[in-house]
């Protein structure tokens, strides 16, 4: 029986460090403010539903489009982001899932159309990266088990921990905006969402001895693409000086996707061995994102200097079935497996805070704080998103003038971390039920180049 329970935690080890490890790397798939866009947007922490900065109005608050005095385009594509991720497990081995990544973030491309018959109203164009994230992170252990059982050589265990992930959420929009009067702007935005993501993991564990062979193999790799289209709509106005900002984006409306799913649960050499496995393909794919209410403002306490300050509500997603996948019988007996995807939201509050201040009429500076905080609900938890992040993020840059464009620098540092609780039992260890903590830090550096022309 000793042995049993040594092969059992093993196991154990192995799944828990596959949940918590593809948890940590999707640090970005729960959270909505974690990317930002535009020039001086992007500076001010995306603080700019009240506020009249740049034309990534056409997503922030469309109502402020036709207030932007000059018809620019906008680039924003070359936000360099360096994340590192450090988990700390307490599973009585050593094991290194340190991971540091540099990527390039999500960009921006917008613009007003030039039709002059519109008179003092506008349409405007954008296309930017919703959400992105890719990883690949891999662990492994031998003979590093000192804890599992004083008569198992601990030179005979392997241990492997493999996660992946592939995601992208574009966004593309046409945005009608009405100017009434000479202080108030009303607008929408259409959108067109194609969201794609591929991830996966598996876990391995293996003994071997004289008196002790076991294997566990769990295997979960799904893939699927989605569109689906939303509304975004928003005022701006000015009053007594201050300027003030109102937006509502609707919940999306799914209209088609496609996608395709492998699990793979084998244990051989323990007392309750099994193997049960399902490659479908052809499945449909639905993804709904949150209503979502924003709250903005604008105040100038002289003529050099602005504070912004925006808020935004994430309305809550109730469950529902990404992929519906067909029931399976496990090939070595037993009960039929039913293994759906599917994914829920909490309901989350952000707010950030920017200022604004003119130095010359070509060089101004920038500062902003923001909350992140994750969508991710434990009582109700998604297949699709396993991150429990909340972040913070502060900003701080310069944008210039060089002939007719307007350049933007600056840098960026976020910050979140996390404890797991996993319970592990066995024989002769501690005492049943005592949680062993995991914990983890993520960390990011962003370097932000954006001009306007």
């Amino acid at each position: 029986m000793q042995t049993i329970g040594a092969r059992a935690r093993l196991l154990a080890l192995a799944a828990a460090l596959t949940l918590f490890t593809g948890a940590s790397a999707r640090a970005q798939d729960s959270n909505y403010w974690t990317y930002q866009w535009g020039t001086a947007a992007n500076l001010l922490g995306g603080a700019v539903i009240g506020s009249v900065v740049d034309i990534s109005a056409t997503y922030y608050n469309p109502g402020a489009l036709p207030l932007i005095e000059q018809a620019e385009i906008i680039v924003t594509s070359k936000v360099f982001d360096l994340a590192s991720l450090k988990v700390e497990p307490d599973f009585g081995t050593q094991v290194d899932l340190d991971n540091l990544r540099l990527s390039i973030a999500p960009g921006f491309v917008g613009g007003r159309l030039p039709f002059k018959f519109l008179g003092s109203d506008v349409l405007g164009y954008s296309l930017f990266t919703r959400q992105r994230f890719k990883a690949t992170i891999d662990a492994g252990a031998v003979g590093t088990l000192d804890e599992v059982n004083d008569t198992l050589p601990t030179d005979d265990f392997l241990g492997l921990v493999r996660f992946e992930e592939d995601l992208t959420d574009y966004w593309v929009g046409l945005t009608f905006s009405k100017l009434l009067g000479s202080k108030v702007g009303l607008g929408v935005t259409l959108y067109g969402a194609y969201r794609s993501q591929r991830f996966g993991g598996q876990s391995q564990a293996q003994t071997f001895t004289d008196t002790t062979q076991a294997i566990v193999l769990n295997q979960t790799y799904s893939s699927y693409w989605n569109f689906r289209m939303l509304l975004k709509a928003g005022v701006t106005f000015e009053f007594h000086g201050v300027s003030f900002g109102l937006t509502v984006t609707s919940r999306s409306l799914s209209l088609f996707g496609s996608g395709r799913v492998l699990v793979n649960r084998t244990r051989f050499g323990i007392s309750d061995p099994a193997f049960g496995a399902t490659f479908q393909d052809g499945l449909g794919a639905t993804f709904r994102s949150p209503l979502s209410l924003g709250l903005g403002t604008a105040y100038s306490p002289d003529q050099n200097t602005t504070v912004h300050f925006a808020t935004e509500y994430y309305a809550p997603v109730s469950q529902y079935v990404v992929m519906d996948l067909e029931p399976f019988d496990n090939q070595s007996g037993g009960e039929t497996i039913t293994a759906d995807l599917e994914d829920a939201r909490k309901g989350v509050l952000n707010a950030g805070i920017g200022v604004e201040h003119t130095f010359s009429p070509t060089l101004s500076g920038y500062a902003s704080f923001r909350t992140d905080f994750t969508g991710s609900d434990p009582d109700t938890p998604s297949d699709i998103t396993f991150t429990r992040w909340n972040l913070y993020f502060i900003t701080a840059g310069t944008s210039f003038q060089i002939g007719t464009a307007d350049l933007t620098l600056g840098l960026a540092y976020g910050w979140g971390s996390r404890d797991d609780s996993i319970v592990t039992r066995d024989e002769g260890d501690r005492d049943p039920g005592t949680p062993r903590i995991t914990s983890a830090q993520y960390r990011t550096l962003r370097f932000i180049i954006a001009f306007a022309i």
